[in-house]
């Protein structure tokens, strides 16, 4: 164990930009990190030690998703026991949760984030019971948000600790540029995957163009996914295809590059998300939000204060919201300006952070230790 420091274990996806913030924060607080991961990271994460815990199991690749967890369970038990960290925590209720759990390790934390208890126990009463498992056997629990809060309600008894993903308000800021008034850009960050709704997006952005009042209109969609070549074959069969530009994944550091061209950011999911992280950082950015009524998304946007919230699903709604955004430039710099302002008020990462900085003191310090000792879970 590295002397001096107090050693956290992830068990996340180490390529997924939420666990590397969270793990660089606390890094960078001193502690050694450590994540067990399924795949390893697309580049190091600087002072932190990723374990692959699926390198050279050809099995693994075969495998049906739930039961990879289980075969790789062995060998991240094995390094829980060498690790003895004095948090073992796990971000996701369903996979990486099972992980945990199975090893009976304390204390032990688990994440909620979204699909794990919004879709997953959904699946089947064996999954259901699954997630219930999982949380039941953790001593804490965590959530980003106060809706995903409630649906975790339904599984476990425990009160969820709010620890919202947070914004880098430095990264994501607005760009100062003259405005251009014949251009307005309808933009979206976002997967490209059945329940965001970028079909709905595409429908609302055709109903806008055939009104033939805004000439210079466009819709960027910056992200990647399944529903691509349907998605490209829709804005072609409405006649907006040359008005629609098809980005493609971006790297997260690039995402403020794409939503500086932006005028207006929709997020169209017809699915609950269990947090908004794309929306909050184009208001960190100064870009109005429109967003469908659905899951935690009401809770970063404030409803014609800093974008506008739409009933779910509704196309010619969402047709109409866009449109009032895009005919006003004072509307939109309005909203723009208390995006900012709430963005930085509520989510600038170094606030939300301290919510999950106080849970893992409360943690040492019921362990009689601090940050500075070397404290160590059991198993």
């Amino acid at each position: 164990m590295t002397e001096g420091r107090a050693r956290i274990c992830y068990l996340a996806d180490a390529d997924s930009v939420h666990t590397r913030k969270w793990c660089r924060h606390f890094a960078g607080l001193g502690f050694d990190v450590h994540v067990l991961s399924l795949r390893a990271p697309s580049e190091p994460i600087s002072n932190v030690t990723v374990h692959d815990l699926a390198k050279a199991r050809s099995a693994y690749r075969q495998a049906i998703r739930i039961w990879r967890y289980a075969l790789v369970y062995p060998s991240a038990r094995s390094l829980v026991r060498e690790l003895r960290p004095a948090i073992l925590h796990a971000h996701y209720a369903s996979g990486y949760g099972l992980l945990g759990s199975l090893m009976g390790f304390h204390p032990f934390v688990i994440s909620v984030w979204g699909s794990d208890v919004l879709t997953f126990p959904a699946v089947s009463p064996l999954h259901r019971a699954l997630v219930k498992f999982n949380l039941a056997r953790a001593d804490y629990v965590c959530s980003t948000s106060r809706f995903m809060a409630r649906e975790t309600g339904k599984y476990t008894e425990k009160e969820p600790v709010l620890t919202p993903f947070g914004v880098d308000c430095e990264m994501f800021k607005p760009l100062l540029r003259p405005a251009m008034r014949d251009e307005v850009a309808i933009g979206t960050v976002r997967p490209l995957e059945e329940g965001y709704g970028i079909t709905n997006l595409i429908e609302a952005f055709s109903m806008i163009h055939k009104r033939e009042k805004f000439p210079g209109l466009k819709l960027i969609i910056v992200g990647d996914g399944p529903e691509r070549s349907l998605l490209e074959r829709l804005a072609s069969g409405l006649n907006v295809g040359h008005q629609t530009e098809f980005v493609g994944w971006v790297p997260h550091e690039r995402v403020p590059e794409y939503l500086h061209r932006f005028s207006i950011f929709v997020a169209p999911s017809i699915h609950p998300e269990g947090f908004g992280v794309a929306v909050l950082e184009a208001s960190a950015c100064g870009i109005p939000t429109v967003a469908f009524d659905v899951g935690g998304l009401p809770e970063v946007v404030e409803h014609g204060v800093t974008g506008m919230i739409v009933p779910p699903g509704n196309t010619a709604a969402l047709a109409d919201t866009i449109q009032r955004l895009v005919e006003s430039g004072e509307l939109r710099e309005k909203l723009g300006r208390a995006g900012r302002k709430f963005a930085l008020d509520r989510y600038e990462w170094s606030t939300t952070a301290k919510s999950m900085e106080s849970l893992y003191e409360s943690i040492l310090g019921r362990q009689g230790a601090k940050v500075g000792d070397l404290p160590a879970g059991r198993i």
